[in-house]
């Protein structure tokens, strides 16, 4: 099994089959796949085939968990999944006190690499500001306090799955 196929291993495992939650700001939703980041697809119609493809080219490349050390690519992936790649980054580089500018470059790359000895530490750093970042989202926007549980285990039971020994 490749990284990004346990990525996206991961992922299935959060997101569910069709739904269309009135308060979910990305309207209709299969696989994870919401018709408002994907607009023109025939969200009901999705197949897995067409959602991995998806995931793969919009955000394990755009975040470039494909360079990063394992364990840390999925992190990034499930935080791109959620967040946008974007936010992926920064909340990386910020974890990793480089500048954080959204952009995997160079400097970046080089962190993460080094990071290597203290993943754990640099793991639990960028799952703690997701939650920070999800409160502060139902913060701005009570609607989306229907979500907040759910994003809490999902952040929690990821970091569990990426240091637990045996994890990989």
């Amino acid at each position: 099994m490749t990284r990004f196929d346990r990525g996206f291993t991961w992922i299935l495992r959060w997101e569910g089959d069709y739904s269309d939650h009135p308060a979910d700001r990305g309207g209709k939703t299969k696989y994870g796949i919401s018709a408002a980041a994907h607009p023109g697809l025939d969200i009901e119609a999705l197949t897995k085939t067409q959602a991995r493809s998806i995931y793969h080219d919009d955000y394990w490349l755009s975040a470039r968990c494909n360079r990063m050390p394992e364990r840390l690519d999925i992190v990034a992936f499930d935080t791109a999944v959620l967040h946008g790649p974007k936010m992926a980054i920064v909340l990386l580089q910020q974890s990793l006190g480089v500048a954080a500018d959204g952009i995997y470059g160079p400097v970046t790359n080089r962190a993460a690499w080094q990071a290597e000895p203290r993943m754990r530490g640099l793991i639990h750093d960028i799952l703690s500001r997701r939650l920070l970042f999800v409160s502060d989202l139902v913060s701005a926007d009570s609607s989306q306090a229907a979500f907040l549980r759910g994003w809490f285990r999902r952040i929690l039971a990821l970091q569990t799955h990426v240091t637990c020994p045996g994890a990989f």
